[in-house]
Order: structure tokens, then C-alpha cells, then sequence
């Protein structure tokens, strides 16, 4: 049976700004810590492996130390919160928008949560639309937080489920005979190089330039 384990919002911004790192942010006290090195990269991503709200920001770290996807930078930030620790993962994407993915491994601490996205608002400025992910918890703490530091902007929740399967799962899914097909049909795997521009066209949502995200 999958499991759903977190909830996804969008934050819609009038700002037009466009987003981007701002280099040295006068900080009067830096609650965040960035993780830049591998070494640093693995030792969290090992650490709450087990744990699958995690995920999004495993195949985050995952992608990056792969360099699989050129065109996305990640930057990982955590921020200790009692006996919890907050991350939050910022993906910078040269042809999509940008998104931050939030994760937290116990309770949360309303006001260190303001403070922390006081601190991140320092060091990036945002979108015309910014993308927040992570457990519906942690999405109505950030969605309170600009609702009450800048109300004229509009916060939109999209709440939706991520499923995922454990390995007794996908090793009962891997000994399944697959179905016959129709006549016509056959199973094959897709060639980036010479199949990325049809499937682009045929997403629907897919936008101007994204062959490359594509492949």
C-alpha cells in the first residue's frame, strides 16, 4: 500500500523581483547553517534516510552530488530547533522556477521558524511566484509567516499527497509478469537525446525551453 507523506503549497507573489542569491547578507545573528561541501551533503542526507517526509530533499542532495541535473544548484541550509533540526533546501533552476523544500524531524518551534525565514528572506529575494514544499505543518508556519510580515502579497495552498513505496514493495512490484499489451504495443525505454523534444510537447504543463530539463 503507498504511503502518502507530505503536502505541497504555493506562495504567489505580486512582486515581479526575480530570485536569486543575495551575497553577502548583513545577518545581525545567522540562525541558518549552509552545507556546501559533499561531505557535509551526505552526512545529512544519511542522517534521516530512514524517513521518508525526508525524501524530497534526499533526491535533492542526491541529484547535486550526481550533477544530474545541470541546470539546477542546490543550496542546503539547517537551522537547529531544540531537540529538532530544520532544512530547508533551496533549488535554483536556470530554466524552471526556483522552489525551497522544507523539512523538520520533530516539533516545531513557531517563532524559530519566523526567524529562520527571516534570515532565508535575507539571503534570497523571491520570485514572482515561489514555491514552497514540504508537510502541511510546515507549509501553514511559512504561509503565516508572509501572511503576517507582508499581507499584501497572496499565499495560495495547494495541498496534494506524495506516495511512496518501501522496499518490500518494490521487490513484490519487480516479481510481477506484466500484462500483454495491444496490438501495436510494445514496452521500450526512451532515448533523451532523440525522444526529449516529443515528450516535452506531449506534457501538457511543459513551458518554453524546458527540452533540456527534459533530458
Amino acid at each position: 500500500m503507498l504511503k502518502p507523506v507530505l503536502t505541497p503549497f504555493l506562495i504567489s507573489y505580486r512582486r515581479a523581483n526575480q530570485i536569486q542569491e543575495t551575497k553577502g547578507a548583513n545577518l545581525t545573528t545567522m540562525l541558518l547553517t549552509r552545507h556546501e561541501n559533499d561531505d557535509e551533503l551526505r552526512a545529512i542526507m544519511h542522517k534521516y534516510e530512514t524517513d521518508p517526509i525526508f525524501y524530497p530533499i534526499w533526491h535533492s542532495i542526491k541529484f547535486e552530488l550526481e550533477q544530474a541535473f545541470p541546470n539546477t544548484k542546490l543550496t542546503l541550509y539547517s537551522c537547529p530547533m531544540g531537540n529538532s533540526e530544520l532544512l530547508i533546501a533551496f533549488k535554483k533552476n536556470r530554466i524552471t522556477n526556483n522552489c525551497f523544500v522544507l523539512y523538520c524531524n520533530g516539533d516545531l518551534d513557531a517563532e524559530q521558524v519566523n526567524e529562520a525565514l527571516n534570515e532565508l528572506c535575507q539571503l534570497h529575494t523571491r520570485d514572482k511566484e515561489t514555491l514552497f514544499i514540504g508537510e502541511e505543518r510546515i507549509t501553514k508556519a511559512v504561509s503565516s509567516y508572509f501572511a503576517e510580515t507582508t499581507p499584501s502579497e497572496t499565499t495560495t495552498p495547494y495541498p496534494c499527497k506524495l506516495f511512496y513505496m518501501n522496499q518490500e514493495q518494490i521487490n513484490s512490484v519487480r516479481e510481477l509478469t506484466l500484462p500483454k499489451l495491444p496490438p501495436g504495443y510494445e514496452l521500450g525505454s526512451a532515448d533523451p537525446e532523440k525522444d526529449a523534444e516529443l515528450i516535452t510537447k506531449t506534457w501538457r504543463h511543459s513551458r518554453q525551453n524546458e527540452v533540456e530539463q527534459t533530458r
